[in-house]
């Protein structure tokens, strides 16, 4: 048996809010950790907003050199929300089999 593939959808947050007042046990659970992921990624994003805005303004050169392949690294975080998760390919190593790693 293999994994099974990976489903992404976007739920409204008034339906996960439903959910939590009458749904499942499960589904009361889904969705609380959506809802806290959901969390935890906007304050992420707020954080570093002005940082990704500021680089926008200083133009194409800084983003070219912050994309650089050898300055970068792909990491396998297995669907999970724990990171670094394990490296798949470093930077200046060759091209591997999992072309959505290369």
């Amino acid at each position: 048996m293999g994994q099974e593939p990976a489903v992404c959808a976007i739920i409204p947050p008034y339906i996960l809010k439903l959910l939590l007042e009458r749904g499942t046990a499960a589904q009361r659970e889904a969705a609380l950790h959506t809802l806290e992921i959901s969390a935890a990624i906007r304050v992420e994003r707020a954080a570093i907003g002005p940082t990704m805005r500021l680089a926008a303004l200083a133009g194409p050169g800084l983003a070219a050199a912050a994309a650089a392949p050898e300055s970068t690294s792909v990491y396998d975080a297995k669907h999970l929300s724990t990171l670094a998760g394990s490296l798949r390919r470093g930077p200046g190593k060759p091209a591997v089999a999992d072309a959505a790693v290369n």
